[in-house]
């Protein structure tokens, strides 16, 4: 595993950024193209850059690393989100869209989606951070921190008062290439504890290739000089 950090003016650069990253490994490789995708506000730039830019759709497959425990057509739906950013505006074949199902319990959406893992190997990994530093819905303090013999769970997250769905560490970090997406502030004391070698959940992340962390100027704030590229 390799760590690299790369900070941006603000969010429109690092979404930039994101879309030639992933218009490169596209380049640098052939056949299907499993995507996972992040839910939250910072990636929705990246998805609404994607629906402009001249992409190999026929070889793109799209996974959520997570989701909310809610029906596709809900306001809170990671899936949906995506859909209003890109899925509407583009041509792909629903085939290769693989949301999340909403079915009779958490457990049932989650032990689905498990199945549909088992021989899915995400290609590229897109990831936000929390203020608590948590990924996808990986909580500090929950179980699903864990679990190393399933790819999807579901889980009661205490603080917000829900389920929520996601994707294990082993989807994760089976990956060649881990980007996460962070912009603001309010991220800047969690970034630099995940840097640092504080115990949080994105930092936990330690695929098999490359984990870049794209964020803006506010959200470095905090990170020593060590941690920053060259100026």
């Amino acid at each position: 595993m390799s760590r690299r950090v790369r900070v941006f003016e603000n969010l429109e650069e690092l979404s930039r950024a994101a879309l030639e990253r992933l218009q490169g490994q596209l380049r640098s490789t052939s056949g299907p193209f499993r995507l996972s995708l992040a839910g939250g506000g910072t990636p929705r730039e990246l998805y609404r850059m994607m629906a402009g830019a001249d992409l190999p759709w026929d070889r793109l497959h799209l996974y959520w690393g997570d989701e909310r425990y809610v029906p596709h057509d809900h306001p809170d739906s990671n899936y949906r989100m995506v859909c209003e950013a890109l899925l509407d505006f583009v041509a792909v074949s629903p085939d290769r869209i693989h949301p999340w199902p909403y079915l009779h319990t958490p457990e049932d959406s989650a032990q689905a989606y498990d199945r549909l893992l088992q021989e899915a190997r995400m290609d590229l990994v897109i990831l936000g951070m929390g203020d608590d530093g948590h990924t996808a819905s990986l909580f500090p303090g929950t179980s699903a921190l864990e679990v190393r013999d399933r790819r999807a769970v579901a889980h009661y997250v205490e603080k917000l008062k829900t389920f929520r769905l996601t994707t294990t560490y082993p989807v994760i970090n089976e990956a060649p290439l881990v980007m996460f997406l962070i912009s603001g502030a309010s991220k800047a004391p969690a970034l630099e504890q995940v840097l640092t070698g504080r115990d949080l959940p994105s930092a936990r992340v330690e695929n098999v290739g490359e984990t870049l962390f794209l964020v803006d100027r506010p959200a470095a704030a905090r990170l020593p000089a060590e941690l920053l590229p060259p100026a």
